[in-house]
């Protein structure tokens, strides 16, 4: 026998797509699969295949930078997400080795 249903659909596992999230004190973009409603129901208009993509659609020109990770903006490019310097090593850029 299967298991019971659910009471709503539950969304297949696998890779989501990143969305806005104009929420206060966020002003980025996330793919964790929360999106709201409408935007599910119209993927072209505000599901992009990467935070770039989203950042630059949704946030281009006021909070780009912001939304890409980069604090302070466009200071340098170790302040990306998943980036730090290499304060260890051979102190010549960035490490990401997570």
């Amino acid at each position: 026998p299967s298991s019971m249903p659910t009471e709503s659909p539950s969304k297949p596992p696998g890779v989501n797509l990143f969305y806005p999230d104009w929420v206060p004190g966020n002003d980025g973009c996330r793919n964790d699969g929360d999106e709201p409603e409408y935007m599910e129901l119209d993927p072209t208009s505000w599901l992009s295949s990467s935070m770039e993509a989203c950042c630059q659609k949704f946030f281009g020109g006021f909070n780009f930078d912001k939304c890409m990770g980069r604090y302070p903006p466009d200071h340098d490019d170790c302040n990306v997400m998943l980036h730090y310097p290499d304060w260890n090593g051979a102190n010549e850029g960035c490490a990401s080795d997570g």
